[in-house]
């Protein structure tokens, strides 16, 4: 939708205006008419001669005219795909242009013929986008009215936009009343009188207008539900405005749709002015394009009706605020810097930064978060397994270093031990050799051995410890983060968009089946009408659910069940309309 002007953007309509039921049978008949206007250009070889390239004669003007217009119209095109693109204002040059000139024999009678019949066929098209425009932004207005009078606050909203229309109009009524009650005024006290009556009498009508509303008559909230009630009831009208206005708008894209034909005069039966005179008809879709008086009197409020509540703000309190935004620019910058910026550089360096660091150190086995290293242990295992194998060599115990180092490393002296408690039997003895101080320092370096194996489990243990409290330290920065980037990637009013698309296609498909169908009792040509605009409304509506690979098929199909549906095959609209339903209700059904 566009910002200032609710509907549909030009891009979509372009669209519609070249994939819809009707352009694709306007090309099926231009393709027939350039098959037999080939066919009776070859009897004319001079005539042929221009259109190939050749230059036209210049002193015949209806075979020059013809030759633009053959390109212009792309007659030579055996595999037309789209209706030329020959503006109003082109096709009314042509008009000029053959307004000037006579026919003064058979050939150049053949020539006008041509340009007349490709002329009627590309009018038809313009006439019928310009219905189909007209129709689309009457149907969008629709739903905004019924969404408007579905929802309380939506009603309470439309009533502030409209109230300085609603307070220029009663001030208008009000004064009318007055100008029409006194003629003459002869003093101040009588104009004032009148004006209280005058303003009651308004009021009064408003008021009088809902006393025969059960609900409101017997409401306790009588006076809060009347302007509700004014609102619903002026809502109501401009649906009911624009339900007449589409169906005469239905009437006649059924109209065409039933009538697409060389030889037709669909156009002058919907332009009962003009008759079959080809410039008038050009004339009326101009003036037909231009003119939105219909359309404007049930559009909804303009920009500067919704906004002007806003706006009134902005003009009181803008410049003042301002101004003084301008004189604590620096004051405002740094309260910013302090709140914003070193917050956020704050929170990412000591909260993000850092303790992701810590825990990368620990992964990484970082020496400087041990309490003893390695090395250190394994040189007292080393200084042990030397001082034993001495020991034994020294008491003539036959051990080799493999068992030596094999028992050291499992921490059993049991080799040794014997030996010391055989010195411990003669202490003193044993204290005068030496042999019992030396095995006591032998069971000191074991202790200190073992202790720094249990230093060394203690110090596997604070690890684990610390990359638990490093994750545990960093989750809630990360949670933060989390839902700082879902805050601002917030997809769920897009979601609960993309949801209200679905519902409103499975409801667009229900409706196609019921015109479909022939459920409802009407006239064929509004039927028809309506199941033309409620494909093309199905098709932009579709167009974000629908995945892109399947898009031209769906197009394709429903193009061909709007076909099939005018010509009243019944048994072959029936087949197609569950093909739709089987093919790609899933996708609105998700």
């Amino acid at each position: 939708m566009f910002f200032f002007n609710p509907g549909l953007n030009n891009l979509e309509l372009r669209q519609i205006k070249t994939s819809n039921t009707i352009s694709a049978r306007v090309v099926e008949q231009l393709r027939c008419m350039n098959a037999r206007t080939n066919v009776t250009l070859a009897s004319f070889p001079e005539i042929e001669s221009s259109t190939d390239g050749e230059k036209a004669d210049s002193s015949d003007p209806v075979r020059k005219i013809f030759t633009d217009f053959y390109y212009d119209a792309e007659i030579g095109n055996d595999k037309l795909h789209s209706v030329p693109g020959i503006t109003i204002d082109n096709l009314l040059k042509y008009r000029a242009r053959l307004s000037a000139v006579s026919a003064t024999g058979e050939e150049q009678g053949v020539l006008i013929s041509i340009v007349d019949q490709y002329t009627r066929m590309i009018v038809l098209h313009h006439l019928a986008n310009t219905i189909i425009h007209k129709t689309l932004v009457a149907k969008t207005q629709v739903g905004y009215w019924r969404d408007v009078k579905s929802s309380t606050r939506a009603k309470l909203v439309y009533g502030v936009q409209s109230l300085p229309y609603r307070t220029y109009c009663v001030v208008s009524n009000v004064f009318a009343e007055v100008a029409a009650a006194s003629n003459s005024l002869w003093s101040v006290r009588r104009l004032y009188n009148l004006i209280i009556e005058a303003f009651g009498n308004v009021l009064g009508k408003t008021v009088d207008g809902f006393s025969g509303n059960f609900i409101i008559q017997n409401s306790k909230l009588k006076f809060f539900k009347v302007p509700l009630g004014a609102l619903n009831e002026e809502i109501k009208e401009k649906i009911e405005g624009l339900n007449t206005l589409l169906d005469d708008y239905y009437r006649d894209l059924g109209l065409i749709l039933n009538n697409i034909t060389e030889d037709s005069n669909i156009v002058s039966q919907i332009l009962t002015s003009c008759g079959s005179d080809i410039g008038c008809q050009l004339e009326s879709i101009k003036k037909l394009e231009k003119d939105n008086s219909k359309i404007y009197q049930y559009a909804p409020p303009s920009f500067f009706a919704r906004y002007w509540p806003i706006l009134l703000l902005l003009v009181n309190y803008g410049p003042s605020t301002t101004v003084n935004i301008w004189k604590n620019r620096f004051e405002i910058a740094e309260w910013f810097k302090l709140n914003f910026f070193d917050t956020v550089v704050g929170f990412w360096n000591n909260w993000i930064v850092k303790p992701i660091g810590d825990m990368l150190s620990i992964l990484r086995n970082d020496n400087t978060m041990t309490i003893a290293s390695k090395e250190s242990l394994q040189s007292d295992l080393d200084s042990l397994e030397r001082m034993v194998e001495e020991f034994m060599k020294d008491n003539h115990v036959q051990v080799s270093p493999e068992e030596v180092h094999a028992a050291v490393s499992k921490g059993d002296l049991t080799m040794m031990m014997s030996q010391y408690e055989n010195e411990i039997r003669t202490p003193y003895k044993s204290i005068i050799k030496g042999l019992l101080i030396r095995s006591m320092l032998i069971q000191v370096q074991k202790t200190k051995v073992d202790g720094g194996i249990a230093i060394n489990g203690i110090d596997k243990l604070l690890k684990l410890q610390q990359l638990l409290f490093g994750v545990l330290s960093i989750s809630p920065s990360l949670f933060i983060l989390w839902q700082g980037n879902k805050a601002l990637n917030n997809k769920s009013s897009l979601q609960a968009d993309l949801e209200s698309k679905r519902i409103d296609c499975l409801r667009s498909l229900n409706q196609i089946e019921k015109l479909v169908n022939r459920e409802q009792t009407e006239d064929k040509l509004i039927g028809d009408g309506k199941l033309f605009v409620e494909i093309i409304n199905l098709t932009l509506l579709a167009r974000s659910i629908i995945p892109t690979k399947l898009r031209s098929e769906f197009h394709h199909d429903l193009n061909e069940l709007a076909m099939a549906s005018s010509d009243e095959n019944l048994s072959s609209t029936k087949g197609m309309i569950n093909r739709i339903w089987n093919m790609y209700s899933p996708y609105f059904r998700r």
